[in-house]
């Protein structure tokens, strides 16, 4: 128990760290960042109680949010995204969810995106919902959250399969 511990803080530090001093910099097209930290929550390990999963997922979003300012806005998204991360697993990989590896160094399988896409849209939506918090803006949140998801998509994709083991 102490090592997983011990690689789930390194996670959690390592994932603020790149958010925050690269990802926050990045600004493509004066509002697009990708949001990154969101492999922490979707690679966390399937076996831990569930209510360890949300309090440490509230804690990394209120983490953010003290860097970013952003009120609370990551704080509620990544608490959303772990609260419903059983339903995208379950409509991702059916009903054996459970037994499925989600790590982060393994291949990207369609199903895998189906779950990267499904949990990065709905994080992005309510992030972005909160941020901007106006509904006289709805087309320009629906717009930042999917471009956003786009761009996040990306970078996640690219960090997996620099991550990724190489096969002799």
């Amino acid at each position: 128990m102490g090592r997983d511990f011990l690689m789930l803080l390194l996670r959690f530090i390592l994932f603020v760290l790149l958010q925050v001093l690269i990802f926050n910099k990045l600004n493509l097209f004066n509002f697009i960042n990708p949001l990154i930290y969101l492999l922490f929550i979707l690679f966390f390990p399937i076996n831990i109680s569930k209510n360890y999963f949300l309090i440490i997922s509230f804690i990394f979003g209120l983490t953010l949010d003290f860097f970013d300012n952003t009120g609370g806005a990551h704080a509620v998204s990544c608490l959303t995204l772990a609260y419903f991360r059983p339903f995208i697993l379950k409509y991702s990989f059916g009903i054996s969810y459970e037994f499925q590896s989600i790590k982060i160094i393994d291949k990207i399988t369609p199903e895998r995106l189906t779950y990267f896409a499904s949990g990065i849209i709905i994080h992005h939506l309510i992030f972005f919902s909160l941020e901007i918090f106006r509904f006289s803006m709805f087309f320009q949140i629906l717009t930042k959250a999917l471009l956003t998801a786009l761009v996040t998509m990306f970078f996640s994709v690219i960090i997996i399969l620099i991550l990724r083991p190489k096969k002799s």
